[in-house]
């Protein structure tokens, strides 16, 4: 039987853990890692989130979410707009 997948906001504690994920990932570049994306979530000015896929405990998928606030909405965006990130 198929181990369940469930999906997680991940805790700043938890971005080692993201950052492994991207080492060890064929696609993974600098440009995914926490510190670069944090780095552009402040120049944006928009708060950042990672969401992770686990299967059991072990951190095997996610993605990157910026949110900004227009207006009366928020609105999420991955990758942030204008930023020059692939």
């Amino acid at each position: 039987m198929a181990s369940k997948l469930y999906l997680e906001l991940l805790k700043p504690s938890q971005y080692d853990t993201w950052d492994d994920l991207v080492d060890r990932s064929p696609q993974g570049t600098m440009f995914h890692k926490s510190w670069w994306l944090k780095h552009i979530a402040n120049h944006q000015n928009t708060n950042l989130h990672f969401l992770g896929v686990f299967r059991e405990d072990d951190l095997v998928g996610g993605c990157s979410i910026y949110e900004e606030k227009k207006f009366c909405f928020k609105v999420a965006f991955s990758p942030p707009i204008n930023s020059a990130t692939p």
